[in-house]
C-alpha cells in the first residue's frame, strides 16, 4: 500500500473527493510505512511539525484556512530533509537492508532519502496550488 495525495470538498456535510487531472498521475506521499517512519517520526515533530505527523495515526485532511501554516511546515521539512533522511534511516535500519559496504550504504541511503523527502514535499506543494486555485482541501491517505 502506499500513501497518496487527494483533493475533497470540504464545504459539504459528507466527504466528497475530487478527481483532477493534473494531480492522477504521479501524487505518491510514500510508502505505507512512512505513516510512522517519516511523516510521523519524532525528527517531525522535535522540529515543530504538526500536520505531517497527524499521519502517524489518522489521515491528513488540511483545510484552506489552514493552507498557509502548511506550506511554512512543508518549508521546514523541505530545507531539512538532509537532517530528518539522517535521523530517520538509523545505521541498523541501513545494514539491515543495503547489501553494499556500509560507508557507502549510509551515504547512499540518506542523500536519496533526503532526494525523495524533497520530491515528496514538492509534490505536496503543487497539490496545494491546485487544491487553492479549485478551493478544495487537501488530503494525504
Amino acid at each position: 500500500m502506499t500513501l497518496s495525495v487527494s483533493l475533497y470538498r470540504h464545504d459539504t456535510e459528507r466527504l466528497e473527493f475530487v478527481s483532477v487531472p493534473d494531480l492522477d498521475s504521479g501524487c505518491a506521499a510514500g510508502f505505507e510505512c512512512y505513516r510512522t517512519r517519516l511523516w510521523g517520526s519524532r525528527s517531525l515533530t522535535d522540529r515543530g511539525a504538526a500536520f505531517m505527523p497527524a499521519l502517524k495515526a489518522n489521515d491528513l485532511y488540511v483545510t484552506p484556512d489552514e493552507f498557509d501554516a502548511f506550506r511554512d511546515e512543508l518549508a521546514m521539512i523541505h530545507r531539512n530533509a538532509r537532517m530528518i533522511a539522517h535521523e530517520i534511516w538509523p545505521y541498523e535500519l541501513i545494514d539491515r537492508y543495503c547489501p553494499v559496504q556500509r560507508s557507502q550504504r549510509i551515504r547512499r541511503l540518506r542523500v536519496r532519502g533526503a532526494r525523495d523527502i524533497r520530491t515528496y514535499v514538492n509534490r505536496f506543494r503543487s497539490a496545494l496550488d491546485v487544491a487553492e486555485r479549485m478551493n478544495l482541501g487537501f488530503n494525504i491517505s
